[in-house]
C-alpha cells in the first residue's frame, strides 16, 4: 500500500512539473540583445574630501556614492596586501599623522603588482574606482 502511495505521489509531481514547463515561453526562438551603454556618474573628489564625508555621517555618504565611479586624489600614506592578499593603496590628505583614509583595492594579477612596485608613499595619484563600502577607511575597487 505504501509502494502504491508513494508512486501516485510521484506521477502527480511529475505532472505538476510538465504543466508548468508548457505554460512557460519557448526558448526555441533565437532573439537579438541589445545592450545601451549607459554613462555611469563620476564624482571627482579628494581621498581627504571622501574619508571626512563617511566619518561625519556613514549614512548619507553611503547614499551619496554607493554604486558610484569615483576619480580620488590623494597622497601614498601605505601600499601592501589586504588579508585576502589582493593589493592595495591608502590614500589620505597627506598629513603626516593620518591612519586613516581611502584604501583602494586592486585586482590580482602582475599589472597592478608592477604598477604598485613603481609607487611610494608620499606620491601624489589620482586613480579611478567604485566605492564598495567602509569600515575603518573607505573602501573603493579600482577600476
Amino acid at each position: 500500500m505504501r509502494v502504491i502511495l508513494v508512486l501516485l505521489l510521484s506521477i502527480l509531481l511529475l505532472l505538476a512539473a510538465c504543466e508548468e514547463s508548457l505554460n512557460e515561453p519557448s526558448m526555441s526562438h533565437s532573439t537579438e540583445e541589445v545592450i545601451i551603454p549607459t554613462q555611469q556618474e563620476t564624482i571627482e573628489i579628494t581621498a581627504e574630501e571622501l574619508y571626512k564625508a563617511f566619518d561625519e555621517n556613514e549614512i548619507a555618504a553611503e547614499r551619496k556614492y554607493n554604486g558610484k565611479l569615483l576619480k580620488i586624489t590623494g597622497y601614498i600614506s601605505d601600499i601592501g596586501e589586504d588579508i585576502l592578499g589582493k593589493p592595495y593603496l591608502l590614500l589620505t590628505g597627506g598629513g603626516e599623522y593620518e591612519l586613516c583614509g581611502v584604501q583602494c583595492i586592486f585586482p590580482y594579477g602582475e599589472n597592478s603588482l608592477d604598477l604598485l612596485a613603481e609607487l611610494k608613499k608620499g606620491d601624489l595619484v589620482k586613480l579611478t574606482g567604485e566605492y564598495s563600502g567602509y569600515l575603518v577607511n573607505v573602501i573603493v575597487d579600482v577600476k
